[in-house]
Parts: structure tokens; sequence; C-alpha cells
């Protein structure tokens, strides 16, 4: 319910508040310095029409155990709050920023968001989703051990009518993933069934920019 979840957001905040100050006591930086540094993942995420929504995923991205990133959020023509939402974020924190752009549907602003990003990796959100606080550090860390230019996820849905988290299995297909020695696989691996393995939809992926 809403007050677990701002019990659990608060805690989220304070406990890496506490772990970028003792980050930044040792590296001898600064709260604007940190905010500067070349990131090593952007997230892009289209946004309309989604003021119900867009706190909760911004909030789910600063919460994250992981500093090095940039949130590049791309209006798609929304006609509520969203933008205003977008703006009171990128005021307090350096790494977001806010694109406004004419409608012209998700795709569009995804490849808008796209050509703004510096990071290595890229990851495309929703901005109707939520993040584990740790997703995008096991996605880099797993990218990075195995030199992967994409890593998957599996992927969960919040049901507004039950408040709770329900399995989409369908997201990531495990039964067709090659098991592999190290759990990385290629197209190599299971020729002709490569793109069943997982969705078509980016929002379960980390990639290479450069791909």
């Amino acid at each position: 319910n809403s007050v677990a979840y701002n019990y659990l957001m608060n805690r989220d905040k304070l406990l890496k508040e506490y772990y970028l100050l003792m980050e930044d006591i040792k590296l001898n930086l600064t709260k604007d310095q940190r905010q500067t540094l070349t990131p090593a993942v952007s997230i892009v995420s289209p946004v309309f029409n989604c003021e119900n929504y867009l706190n909760q995923f911004i909030e789910s991205i600063l919460v994250q155990t992981i500093e090095n990133w940039e949130l590049i959020l791309v209006d798609d023509g929304s006609t509520d709050n969203s933008v205003g939402i977008a703006q009171k974020y990128l005021k307090n924190d350096g790494r977001i920023k806010c694109i406004e752009a004419v409608h012209e549907n998700a795709g569009n602003a995804r490849n808008i968001g796209l050509a703004a990003a510096r990071g290595e990796y890229i990851c495309f959100l929703d901005s109707d989703d939520y993040c584990r606080p740790d997703m995008l550090e096991k996605m880099m860390n797993a990218a990075k051990d195995n030199d992967a230019d994409m890593v998957l996820c599996q992927s969960e849905f919040y049901s507004e009518k039950t408040e709770k988290l329900e399995p989409m299995t369908w997201t990531l297909v495990e039964r067709l993933i090659p098991k592999t020695r190290d759990g990385c696989f290629s197209g190599l691996d299971c020729p002709g069934h490569l793109f069943q393995t997982t969705i078509i939809s980016p929002w379960n992926k980390l990639m290479r920019r450069d791909l």
C-alpha cells in the first residue's frame, strides 16, 4: 500500500545518501562534481501523460545503488503535468535531463534520447516503470564481467487492483535460453529461436550504446 511504499522509499533514500556521502569523502568529491562524471549508463524514457507514475519512476532511479548514470526524459507532447514534474527533479539533480518534443510516439522519443545519450551502455525504460534499487548495478556488473553486448532481465507486473507484484515470465522465456557454462549466449547457441527468448520491447534490456 501507499504507506508501505513511502516507508521503503524514504528508507532507501536515507541509506543511499549515507553511502554516497561516504563515497564522496573517500574520493574527495563534492555533490556537483559527482553529478558531472561521465555516465556509465544512459537511461532513456519516453514521457507521455504519465503524471500519476512519473514521480515513482524517477524516485526509483534516484535510489539506484550505482551513481554514474544519466536519466534522459523525452516528453512526447504531454498535455498533463508530466513536464512540470520532470523539471522539478532536473533542477535538483544534474544527471536528469528533459527534452521536449512533438507527439510522434515512443519510438521517435527513444531515438531522440539515444542521440543525446553519453553513456557506454543504454537502458530504455518506460515512465510508468519502477526499478529495484540494485537493478542497474546488477545489469552493469553482468555486462562488464562477461563483456556482453546486451543483458536481459526478468520483469514483474504491479497490479493496482490486488496491490501485489505478479511475475511476467513471458518477458524472458528461460526454457528457451541455452544452458551455457557462463550464462552467456548468442544466436549461434540458439539458431532459429533467438528472438523468442525475450520480448521485443526494450525495457528489460541493457545494451552497449554503440551497437
